[in-house]
């Protein structure tokens, strides 16, 4: 049976083991039965620190994101790999590998070594990996879980709905659009029978839009479990009907909405929205 290692700063226990700090110590799967969920393997043979420098110019920069990144490379025993990236206090990194002979660190903002748990602070941190002996090829699986919702991933999200509305307020009326940016009663009065969607196929209308545009952010706050944001839209659409355009509902508006967001299963998506 291939043996799978796991460095995680989740604390928890994912497809093998996991570890604090070091390097990987595979578990086979008898001896994964018997460990607690949230037990801790402390490796005996990596240092808790590095014992080389790592070069600034092998240090790549990268994305993470609550989408699972892979990465491969090589290292040995006296040069190390790294990646540098941003992540949010209280957001957590979960880490995959299948090698079992590299050592990982992971230095915060401040240049201390993290154990675990949730990310301490803001910033930029850095994740170094070299050979516990020799030289070793190695792939890796990087994610963040627990993502904080930022002013700029909440703007995204919006834009993204604004961005998606010409084909699901007309032809070909594509709700599934919406799945990855909404959710609870948004989604649901939007899919309904007798929501927006629903009303414009029933009377043969549809929206065109002509300009959606966010011009101005009023205000931003979220926590662990939900978040808004104020938002200042212009917007020209028209609504065109059997009879040719309802005058009364179009033209160009300006608009301050609020957006609610919570997580869908991990995933922060828009679940409802006050218009002013």
């Amino acid at each position: 049976m291939k043996k799978i290692s796991s460095f995680s700063l989740l604390l928890t226990m994912t497809t093998a083991s996991t570890i604090l700090y070091g390097c990987n110590s595979s578990e086979t799967s008898s001896q994964k039965s018997s460990s607690a969920i949230n037990s801790i393997i402390k490796p005996a043979t990596c240092p808790k620190q590095p014992n080389i420098a790592l070069q600034a110019k092998n240090v790549e920069e990268i994305t993470l994101s609550d989408t699972i990144l892979n990465k491969s490379g090589n290292v040995s025993d006296n040069q190390a790999i790294g990646y540098k990236f941003t992540a949010q206090k209280g957001e957590r990194i979960s880490l995959s590998t299948s090698n079992s002979n590299i050592c990982i660190w992971v230095y915060s903002p401040d240049n201390q070594i993290i154990s675990g748990g949730k990310l301490p602070t803001t910033g930029k941190y850095i994740m170094q990996i070299s050979a516990l002996q020799g030289q070793q090829n190695f792939d890796i699986q990087l994610q963040l879980l627990d993502i904080v919702l930022t002013q700029d991933m909440a703007l995204n999200i919006v834009q993204k709905w604004y961005s998606a509305k010409p084909k699901i307020f007309a032809p070909p009326f594509d709700t599934s659009l919406a799945e990855g940016i909404t959710t609870g009663n948004f989604y649901q009065n939007l899919i309904s029978d007798e929501g927006s969607v629903a009303w414009l196929k029933k009377y043969d209308s549809y929206y065109e839009y002509k300009e959606s545009k966010i011009v101005q952010v009023r205000n931003f706050r979220s926590n662990e479990d939900s978040g808004l944001i104020n938002v200042q839209v212009v917007e020209e659409l028209y609504l065109h009907g059997p009879k040719g355009i309802d005058q009364k509902n179009s033209g160009r508006f300006i608009i301050n909405g609020t957006y609610y967001f919570i997580r869908d299963n991990g995933v922060w998506k828009i679940s409802d929205v006050k218009k002013i």
